[in-house]
Parts: structure tokens; C-alpha cells; sequence
């Protein structure tokens, strides 16, 4: 190889203008360039989330400075960019309630003409737990499951007694008539909770059909590990009781999301608190089910 081609190579390897692609981002943005963009947004804004202007493409603004427009960092064509902004951010104006958005970036412009982009958290939190925090979990929950069989006793086949209850505990599954899905959650919250006595009835099932119109069954298994993983829930708390029922777990949406962060504490903080050491008041303050109430 010329000594010029190992030259550009070198420059290549050396670049400190590449800028990242995370191809784990198409799966919520829908293309490359949308991903390229929410990579650089995230870039830009952050830790503090602060809001920036930048341009779209060049132009005579008195604040546009020379190849730091979109189009010419990114090296997209203007329609490229319109089409990458408008798969990952919603455009707002003053007082809009972004709670109700679901884009993980939002961006306005100003009178001046002058247009700002910023992280909307709450959405971005959602899709990057999607991302990595149940994927991540994924090993958890087939180690911990793993685990747990392996801490069987094994099953004595001359037993009589432990093998009509083991087959009364059969019958009974499919006497409940219930999806697979459902089942797979219910029977890893009661292995993670050592809930084996407690059963499938209708109550159970609806709330666990009903989250999982929302969430993957990889979702609530998550979710259930975040729960078994909080001390408070389990039972260290003033009233000393355990709030680890389905009912406290899947009581609401936000439940079910609080629960996951909880999990991936160490990706990403529920409110910048450790929700296991808080007091019984504070706590209740997370969760849309009352801490203090009869759980199913």
C-alpha cells in the first residue's frame, strides 16, 4: 500500500468529526438519518437537557455560522432533514403540555425566525427503556429464572402426596382457560415473589391482559424485577407490609414504568431518588396505587 493511501487512512481512523449512529435507534425512529439526527440532538443538549437554535441549512441570519447548519453538518439534502425531524420531534409553542408528546425531542421557533431543539424526556426515558434497559433485563430475568430452578429440591416420583399436588396445580392452570402470555407473567411473579400459593383469578388476569395492551410480556417481567428489587416494597417500611401484589405493580401505566426504572437504576434514575429508601409518604408520591391499600 502507497504511502498517501495510509496517509488518508489515518486521517479516516483519526477523525474526531465522525459523528455516531446507533442502528438500535431505527427500531424507534424509522431510519437511518432519523437516528443520525436524534444522536446528535441528544449530543447537543446534554446532560442539563439545555435547549439549542440551529439552522437548518445555510442562510444570511446574523447568528448562522458558516458550515454549522444541519444540512451541513449531517450532510443531508433539505428534504432528508425535514423527513428525519419530522419522525423524531414534535414542534411546539408556549404552554403546550408535554406530557402529552410522545416524540423523544421537541423544537419551536421563535419569532426571530430563530428554531430550538430539546430533549422531552419523559418520551425519550420510555423508548431508550424499550431499547436497552429490557433487553438488558433479558439476561436478568433467564439468569434469575435459571437460578430459581436450579434451587428446586427435586421432585421425589415416589411421593404421592407431591405428585397430586403437582398435578392438581396442572389441572388447575388449564381449568383457568388463560393466554400464554398471561400466564408467563403471572408465573414469574410468583417465582421472583415466592408467591407459589397465590393464584390466577380473574382480578390478576384482567389487570396483567390490560398492561400488556401496552408493554411486552419482557416489559412486565422487568417491571416485576424492579419491584422485587425495592426493600420498601418488599416489606421494609413503616407499616412492614410487602407491596409487591400485581395490584401495586400494574395499577397503572406509570406504575408499570416507575417499576422498570427502578430496575435500570443505574441507567436511569426515578427522579433522581432511590424510591427503596424513601419515606412512606414520599413514596406514595411515585405511584398511582395507594401504598396503604388491600392489595390482590
Amino acid at each position: 500500500m502507497l504511502e498517501s493511501e495510509l496517509s488518508v487512512l489515518n486521517v479516516l481512523v483519526h477523525d474526531a468529526n465522525i459523528i455516531p449512529y446507533r442502528k438500535e435507534f431505527n427500531r424507534i425512529t424509522g431510519s437511518v438519518t432519523a437516528s443520525i439526527l436524534l444522536q446528535q440532538i441528544i449530543y447537543r443538549c446534554g446532560h442539563q437537557n439545555t435547549p439549542f437554535y440551529k439552522f437548518k441549512e445555510p442562510c444570511e441570519h446574523e447568528l448562522y455560522q458558516a458550515d454549522q447548519s444541519w444540512t451541513e453538518e449531517l450532510g443531508f439534502s433539505r428534504r432528508e432533514f425535514d423527513t428525519a425531524i419530522a419522525a423524531i420531534s414534535t414542534k411546539i409553542k408556549k404552554g403546550d403540555d408535554l406530557s402529552e408528546i410522545t416524540t423523544p425531542v421537541v423544537h419551536w421557533t421563535t419569532i426571530d425566525r430563530i428554531t430550538y431543539y430539546q430533549l422531552n424526556l419523559c418520551a425519550l426515558r420510555k423508548v431508550l427503556n424499550r431499547l436497552y434497559v429490557t433487553a438488558e433485563s433479558a439476561a436478568l430475568i433467564k439468569a434469575e429464572s435459571a437460578a430459581t430452578d436450579s434451587a428446586k429440591a427435586p421432585l421425589d416420583i415416589n411421593n404421592r402426596e407431591v405428585s397430586e399436588n403437582t398435578d392438581n396445580k396442572k389441572i388447575n392452570k388449564k381449568s383457568l382457560n388463560k393466554s400464554d402470555e398471561v400466564n408467563e407473567v403471572f408465573l414469574f411473579w410468583q417465582e421472583i415473589m415466592k408467591t407459589h400459593k397465590a393464584k390466577l383469578d380473574a382480578k390478576r388476569s384482567k389487570m396483567i391482559k390490560l398492561r400488556l395492551q401496552d408493554f411486552s410480556v419482557q416489559d412486565l417481567k422487568t417491571a416485576i424485577l424492579g419491584c422485587s428489587k425495592s426493600k420498601w416494597h418488599m416489606g421494609a417500611n413503616p407499616n412492614q407490609t410487602a407491596y409487591n401484589q400485581i395490584s401495586n405493580i400494574f395499577g397503572s401505566i406509570e406504575n408499570v414504568e416507575k417499576f422498570i426504572d427502578m430496575q435500570s437504576r443505574k441507567r436511569v434514575a426515578v427522579n433522581d431518588h432511590d424510591l427503596s429508601t424513601q419515606s412512606y409518604d414520599n413514596a406514595q408520591e411515585h405511584f398511582d396505587v395507594p401504598v396503604n391499600q388491600f392489595c390482590i
